[in-house]
């Protein structure tokens, strides 16, 4: 496909879209070096566009790896009286932010976390688990229903009543 063609855009699948990121890549550091000898744009061509790195190439082969589904509780925050102030339910499940709604099932692990964090002694949790899977969450939604129990047993907080740290790769590597 010569680089002035429209690209359709239906049904690519990953490793069309990355043939045609190495050679578009490719195409594009050629023309704009503006070099006149085919021959050298020819070759620059082939090693931009390859798959190895150290030999000049812009992108690495592809590399795709399947990632397990999360488990679901089969339990909303709706469901969860038992374990979370209706307070704390309401503010997260009938926000005005559709965005912010947490409407659905919890995770397993989201659930688990709850469960050892509303104890009455004090829990460490480490949650390791991949990018979209509601970390934030384990930690954040403890947090708030502990935050509507005291406000419920003491009326309106004032100051610091909590403080979160989360670790991030671009933080720490």
């Amino acid at each position: 496909m010569a680089a002035s063609e429209p690209l359709p855009t239906s049904r690519l699948s990953p490793m069309e879209v990355h043939q045609r990121l190495k050679t578009g890549l490719a195409e594009a550091v050629v023309s704009r070096a503006g070099i006149r000898h085919e021959g050298l744009n020819a070759f620059l061509r082939r090693t931009l566009a390859g798959t190895d790195p150290a030999n000049g190439s812009l992108l690495s082969e592809q590399l795709f790896q399947a990632a397990p589904g999360y488990v679901s509780s089969g339990k909303s925050p709706d469901h969860l009286q038992a374990l979370l102030h209706q307070r704390t339910i309401d503010a997260i499940t009938q926000t005005s932010d559709t965005d912010l709604r947490f409407d659905y099932p919890a995770y397993a692990h989201q659930l688990a976390t709850w469960e050892l964090l509303s104890t009455q002694e004090p829990q460490s949790v480490l949650v390791s688990s991949g990018t979209g899977s509601g970390k934030t969450e384990c930690f954040l939604v403890p947090m708030l229903d502990d935050l509507v129990r005291e406000s419920e047993e003491q009326g309106p907080l004032t100051g610091v009543r909590a403080l979160g740290s989360v670790l991030n790769k671009d933080w720490c590597c």
